[in-house]
């Protein structure tokens, strides 16, 4: 549940959590370094974002429908963050220069819970303003469960954020059905018998396997390609695809930061 994933945040590590090299893709996509004062929306309380290098006198408010991650995760002022669903914001229209989140796209139902998320984020932005997400995106070629529990058997996969990204995809049987984070959690418990089996067999820090915890629930993620939200995006929104960087660590292909920018209107 939301209150477990608050609790358990800091445990929550890369590539599930944006790292200085995500950090700088959002800042040179929203080119930072050279923009007046920004009136920024982030989807979520992710810290890393609140930290960007914004410019002088920037407004940076945030949208979580949790309150315990507001409480016990958000870095801003209070105030700053409400309360509310990202598929209803209450903001004004043309209100934000950028609207930015990381990873939480996947939370939404696919299709329609992306689409109706980009035609809100399109009515909150000024023209010409700017979305910047990471998105957690299927690879070219999808792997097998097997394949994942391969590795892990070998000792290839370095950390639990990495064999949750992995599984979870791997799992999935489609975009729109997704999967479920507590069938996860589950088959993490069918290879390894138990949180201290799989804590033996990885050696992984007890602190992250414990919250690892967190997952044994009914919440549902959603992954597709980087052409299917791009898809989604601008076929229900004035939000036109600009570009995308990625980086160069495990699994970074499978963490592209896209730029979409509002144009026109539809």
């Amino acid at each position: 549940c939301s209150s477990d994933l608050a609790r358990h945040w800091s445990s929550n590590g890369h590539p599930l959590r944006p790292c200085q090299e995500d950090c700088d893709h959002y800042a040179a996509l929203l080119d930072l370094g050279s923009r007046h004062a920004l009136t920024s929306v982030i989807l979520g309380v992710t810290p890393q974002l609140y930290s960007l290098p914004w410019p002088a006198r920037s407004t940076v408010r945030a949208v979580d429908h949790s309150a315990g991650m507001i409480q016990r995760v958000w870095p801003g002022a209070r105030g700053t963050a409400c309360r509310a669903s990202w598929l209803d914001m209450p903001f004004p229209d043309e209100s934000a220069d950028c609207i930015v989140c990381d990873g939480g796209l996947n939370l939404l139902e696919f299709p329609f819970g992306l689409r109706r998320l980009a035609a809100g984020v399109a009515k909150t932005l000024n023209a010409g303003g700017s979305l910047v997400v990471r998105q957690f995106a299927l690879p070219a070629e999808a792997e097998t469960p097997a394949a994942v529990w391969d590795d892990f058997r070998a000792g290839l996969i370095p950390g639990l954020p990495v064999l949750k990204l992995r599984l979870g995809m791997a799992m999935q049987p489609s975009p729109d059905a997704g999967v479920v984070l507590g069938d996860v959690y589950a088959a993490v418990l069918e290879e390894c018998g138990s949180l201290d089996g799989l804590q033996r067999r990885s050696g992984w820090p007890h602190e992250d396997v414990r919250a690892f915890e967190a997952w044994n629930s009914r919440n549902r993620y959603h992954f597709t390609t980087m052409a299917q939200c791009i898809e989604a995006i601008e076929s229900s929104s004035p939000l036109a695809f600009v570009r995308h960087l990625t980086g160069r660590y495990l699994l970074a292909e499978r963490c592209p930061v896209l730029l979409f920018r509002k144009v026109g209107h539809r």
